[in-house]
Order: C-alpha cells, then sequence, then structure tokens
C-alpha cells in the first residue's frame, strides 16, 4: 500500500504583507505537499525521526510558498501549523 500524507499550511492574507504593490503579487492563503512515508514503520523511533524530519522539510516547503520571507514570526506560525495538521493527519490513519 503506498502511503502519502499532505502537509498544508493556511496562512491569513495579513500575514504576506510585503512592500511591493497589492496588484504585483498573487494572495495566496494555502499550499500542500505530499510527503511519502510507505518507506517507514513509525513504530520504529529511527523511521519515525525520519518522518518527522520530511514533515518539517515539507512544512518549510509550504510556508516558503505562502510568502516571499517565511522566516518571520508568521513563518514559524505556518510551520508549526502545517506539523500540527500533517501529525493529527498520520495519528488519524494508524
Amino acid at each position: 500500500m503506498t502511503k502519502f500524507i499532505t502537509t498544508a499550511a493556511m496562512c491569513a492574507a495579513a500575514l504576506l504583507a510585503t512592500a511591493a504593490p497589492a496588484a504585483a503579487r498573487p494572495i495566496v492563503n494555502s499550499a500542500s505537499e505530499e510527503v511519502f512515508y510507505g518507506d517507514l514503520d513509525l513504530s520504529q523511533p529511527e523511521h519515525a525521526a525520519e518522518m518527522d524530519q520530511r514533515l518539517r522539510t515539507a512544512a518549510r516547503n509550504v510556508c516558503r510558498r505562502l510568502g516571499p520571507n517565511r522566516d518571520d514570526l508568521g513563518g514559524v506560525r505556518c510551520r508549526n501549523t502545517a506539523l500540527s495538521n500533517a501529525r493529527a493527519a498520520i495519528n488519524g490513519r494508524r
């Protein structure tokens, strides 16, 4: 069985404000990325750590797509939300 989880993040449009004029930038409120984990046995600590790393990478990628600079406080919130949502989805599938 192929296993994927979708890491998604929702972000308020206000967090995306930059110096560019509003008409010059698209407003994106959500993004997602699939994370494959069919090769992992999540009951094994080393596999669970690998899954966590994959989720963190996906969350970072997703949040970068939501704004040009997601290393600010809004970026931290975005990554935390994406990780929380992905972990809840995985726990719901067990």
